[in-house]
This record gives C-alpha cells, structure tokens and sequence, in this order.
C-alpha cells in the first residue's frame, strides 16, 4: 500500500554533504558531454588554482548547507556557488543542494 507524505519524513534530522569531490582531476569529475541530456545544469564561473587553495563540488539531500563559511586553524571555507534542484518524483518534496566551495590556507 502506498502512503502520502505531506510532510519531510522525521528521520532526516539534518542535512549534510552526500557527494564531494575536487576540481584537481576536472576532466574525469563528472563525465558530461554537451548535448546529453540532463534533469538540470548550470554554470560554475571557478576562480583560477593556486598552491594555497583547493575548489570542490559537494551535493547534498536538502534546501542549504549547514555552514556557508568558516574560519577555522588558518584555513577559510567560501561557498563560490550555491543551487538547489527541487526531486520531481518526490512525494515529500525532497530537494537537492548543489554547491562549489573553496578552501584557502591563510
């Protein structure tokens, strides 16, 4: 039998990054070729490398991410670039957050 949700399901309690990966092997990060087709996409202005900072992607279940930037141990976290694709199937209205971020050694 199936149910309807109307409300979030109690057991996501939090939300928290369930894919992440660095943009220091970019040609193998997501294999897409132009014309493929896809649920959603969007463009990354990213900022060039240096040897003091390191750019990654993560995907989390959820609207936002926790923390949009810190300053911890003389290292800085800034979110470069934020969205959030809704789940077209999802009978409690789930969404996916996708952000670019970078860290940077002060």
């Amino acid at each position: 039998m199936y149910t309807l949700q109307l409300d979030k399901p109690d057991w996501i309690k939090s939300e928290e990054p369930c894919w992440e990966e660095g943009f220091q092997n970019f040609a193998n990060l997501l294999p897409y070729r132009a014309g493929e087709a896809t649920d959603a996409t969007f463009d990354i202005d990213l900022p060039s490398q240096s040897t003091n900072t390191n750019t990654f992607a993560q995907v989390s279940i959820g609207r936002y991410f926790d923390r949009p930037a810190w300053n911890e141990e003389g290292v800085t976290l800034t979110t470069l670039h934020q969205q959030v694709f809704p789940v077209a199937k999802s009978a409690s209205d789930l969404s996916i957050c996708v952000r670019v971020i970078q860290l940077k050694e002060d």
